[in-house]
């Protein structure tokens, strides 16, 4: 949207001469002590004031970002140019700090540099596995396990002896017909299980992973902050170079 200008005042690209009576000489239009805001005849074109207000004062401009005439404001022109935005031909776009705050443009050491009319930042970011910090999940099974394989037992060095060890005895009974009783007893598959050492077991881990988590929702990136009206002086004092 076009802005116009509600009470056009005609200022030129340099400080105005006021022309007085002959007696008096020439008196020229001195800065004095211009404000950042205030007074606009006492303020510096292209200075940005905040207000706790609904509305700018007069001869202040919304910092909104709206586009404007060049012909209507030729001096804010030439101090703003195209920085914030517009064609640069008939229109240029005012600072647009609605929902931001501004920084210094430049660059401080350790710092990325910042342009004039630069825009950067987000409210919110969704972290990716790129911006995560290394770490890893412990992964924990219950239940039974099933599964089959091969273990290998490799005898003992000490040979065997069909004689009892010194203080063993074994003793077989006398019975009829054919003898059950022995040194070892059978036992079906299933029974108590037997501790076999020095026996090492790796597990496959393919297709073990943890249960996802996290909703993936952007994570809000912003510190307390308080709405205020931001305005631009577009009819003040034009600002002398260094």
């Amino acid at each position: 949207m076009m802005l116009q200008r509600q009470n056009p005042i005609r200022r030129s690209l340099i400080p105005v001469a006021l022309g007085a009576a002959a007696t008096l000489g020439a008196l020229t239009v001195a800065p004095g002590s211009a404000g950042a805001c205030g007074d606009p005849s006492t303020a510096y074109m292209g200075s940005v004031c905040m207000t706790a207000a609904s509305f700018c004062p007069d001869h202040y401009l919304p910092a909104d970002g709206s586009i404007v005439s060049i012909s209507e404001y030729q001096a804010l022109f030439s101090l703003l140019g195209c920085e914030y935005g517009g064609d640069c031909r008939s229109t240029f776009a005012l600072p647009d700090l609605r929902g931001r705050s501004p920084v210094g443009a430049g660059q401080s050491p350790g710092l990325m540099p910042v342009q004039r009319g630069q825009k950067r930042g987000t409210e919110a970011v969704t972290q990716t596995v790129d911006t995560m910090a290394p770490h890893s999940h412990t992964i924990t099974a219950t239940g039974p396990a099933t599964g089959g394989g091969t273990i290998d037992v490799v005898p003992g060095a000490a040979s065997g002896t069909t004689q009892p060890a010194a203080g063993n005895t074994y003793l077989l009974g006398a019975v009829g017909g054919k003898a059950n009783d022995g040194p070892y007893t059978t036992a079906s598959a299933g029974g108590d299980p037997a501790k076999v050492a020095g026996v090492s077991v790796t597990m496959d881990s393919t297709g073990l992973a943890a249960d996802p988590t996290g909703g993936g929702k952007p994570q809000i990136n912003l510190p307390p902050q308080l709405g205020v009206l931001f305005c631009i002086n577009a009819d003040g004092l034009y600002p002398p170079r260094p």
